[in-house]
């Protein structure tokens, strides 16, 4: 899991001294993959008493980095397009901040990050692909034969010439 270690950095003058306490957070990020329309539930541990805690979808475009906010607290923002397909499973007063996405499709792909105020930072990186599609073979009855000796359907379709 992430970890945030802290750092103090003694910066001396001959006129001041200070200290900058840096914080440098370094995280692990869990890869998640998944069938369009399923529903994914990306964990994250609640801290009790803090009062921040936040999902959200940092992007890198070639304007830069941002982070789009996908809940606030409790709330789920409201001002995004899949905002209906958000929510947050667990209570205010569990230990689970978790953030489930129904109905996933493919634009659900991306980083997705859960923070809450000092703890640790929780990162996932969620692939969508679509789903496996399996071809069934209709063959009718009338071109079976006799089957009244067939134990399974392999020997049926290897002793029957294919047709096309």
């Amino acid at each position: 899991m992430s970890k945030t270690s802290h750092q103090t950095v003694l910066i001396t003058s001959s006129c001041v001294h200070f200290s900058i306490y840096l914080a440098v957070d370094s995280e692990t990020t869990t890869l998640i993959k998944s069938a369009v329309g399923k529903t994914v539930l990306l964990r994250c541990q609640n801290v009790q008493g803090k009062r921040v805690r936040q999902w959200l979808q940092p992007t890198v475009t070639d304007k830069g980095y941002y982070s789009e906010t996908l809940t606030d607290g409790w709330s789920v923002n409201t001002n995004l397009n899949n905002y209906n397909r958000l929510r947050i499973v667990g209570g205010e007063n569990g230990n689970q901040y978790n953030l489930e996405i129904s109905n996933v499709t493919k634009n659900d792909s991306g980083k997705y990050r859960c923070t809450i105020e000092g703890a640790n930072t929780t990162s996932y990186i969620l692939k969508v692909n679509e789903p496996q599609s399996t071809t069934l073979e209709y063959v009718p009855i009338s071109e079976l034969g006799d089957t009244s000796s067939v134990d399974s359907i392999s020997e049926l379709k290897d002793d029957q010439p294919s047709k096309m």
